[in-house]
């Protein structure tokens, strides 16, 4: 437990750690520990993410993966006026993992060398779209930080969570356990270019 019960000091804990944190986030420290054991994937789970698997990229084919749908259900949507779909309420549960989304990660392996050949995610979204993400170890932007106007800067940082089979980007920022998603279709500027169904 991340503390001991019936104390208030912190217990040394990998269950809670967070791989998202401004002093760590494409730390050398991780191309080293990638390198040093011969790994292109740490896939994990129990930091909420939302309503898809959030990623960070190592490098080119290297990739940390956290996939907790904890909180799903309050994920909210930015350019939601944008949809021509509906974008449901807000749902809740006493997990609140919502009603409607639930994701997927679909590894598939060389049965011979063991090495991972690709990785999908597929679910639904808490706005109830159905999704499918292209290659997530091979897209170059997918774990990456986004920035979200012309000259380069951003007061919110946006990270893109997946490229859909449909060319769109879910992108999504964090703060604590509140999540807001956008599908967009231009990295580049996101607040001038949200997807449109």
């Amino acid at each position: 437990m991340g503390w001991m019960p019936g104390k208030k000091e912190r217990n040394p804990s990998i269950v809670y750690s967070q791989w998202v944190k401004d002093e760590i986030v494409h730390n050398k420290i991780f191309q080293q520990f990638f390198d040093e054991n011969n790994l292109q994937a740490i896939i994990t789970g129990h930091q909420p993410q939302g309503d898809a698997p959030s990623c960070i990229r190592v490098d080119s084919k290297k990739i940390i993966i956290s996939a907790d749908t904890s909180y799903s259900g309050d994920v909210e949507w930015e350019f939601a006026h944008e949809y021509d779909g509906e974008i449901k309420e807000k749902r809740s549960s006493k997990s609140f993992r919502g009603d409607i989304a639930v994701s997927e990660l679909l590894l598939d392996f060389d049965e011979k060398t063991g090495e991972i050949k690709r990785i999908i995610s597929h679910g639904i979204l808490s706005n109830g779209e159905v999704y499918k993400s292209t290659d997530l170890l091979v897209e170059p932007e997918v774990g990456l930080a986004v920035n979200t106007d012309s000259d380069g800067k951003s007061e919110e940082e946006w990270w893109t969570k997946f490229r859909n089979e449909n060319g769109s980007y879910l992108v999504s920022r964090t703060e604590g356990y509140s999540v807001t998603n956008a599908l967009v279709e231009d990295l580049k500027n996101l607040n001038e270019n949200p997807i449109k169904n």
